[in-house]
């Protein structure tokens, strides 16, 4: 009926069919019209021959589509270890870090970002905690220099005359305050 469809027919194109053969196969066919010999031709392959080797390839597929899902898994049980791990532990620090522990530095497994991030982290934590020591040093400087500048003036205030009352602030600031030297000057209103 395929060929009968064709004839009288210049140009057509071939024509793919799936039927049972004489023996009760399934076949495949591509048929095509030659009008210049006013002939048909009809390929025919037995549906066995071409889908049996791809039955025998389901065992091998299953086998591929294992081993994919396998790789897979190391792929992303070696991310989770490369970043995710050292994400959570550079970010454990960063708490520690924020609560006052100022010698928390993350450890630099890689020079990847992740490497590059505790880098950065620990040369940010350095310049903190030494500007977190300065401030606290000029803090116990300026507490020392009022604790001293009280005990002066506790000890001059107990002087009845002005001569000594001067003298001894001098001393006191020179010794207390270790300046090499120390003058008072009195404006007078006249």
């Amino acid at each position: 009926p395929a060929l009968a469809a064709m004839m009288g027919k210049d140009n057509t194109q071939p024509i793919a069919l799936e039927f049972d053969d004489i023996d009760g196969e399934p076949t495949l066919a591509q048929v095509k019209w030659l009008p210049v010999m006013h002939t048909g031709i009809s390929l025919q392959i037995r549906q066995e021959d071409i889908y049996g080797q791809l039955n025998s390839l389901i065992p091998f597929t299953i086998f591929l589509v294992v081993l994919a899902l396998m790789a897979m898994g190391v792929v992303l049980s070696v991310g989770v270890t490369r970043v995710f791990r050292p994400l959570r532990a550079l970010t454990v620090i960063t708490h520690a870090f924020a609560e006052g522990n100022w010698d928390k530095r993350a450890e630099v497994l890689n020079n990847d970002e992740v490497g590059m991030l505790s880098n950065s982290f620990n040369y940010m934590a350095n310049e903190l905690s030494s500007m977190y020591r300065s401030l606290e040093q000029k803090v116990e400087e300026r507490t020392r220099q009022i604790r001293i500048a009280a005990e002066v003036a506790q000890s001059i205030t107990a002087l009845p005359n002005l001569d000594d009352l001067l003298n001894r602030t001098v001393e006191l600031l020179i010794q207390q305050f270790e300046f090499y030297q120390a003058s008072i000057f009195l404006v007078d209103r006249t």
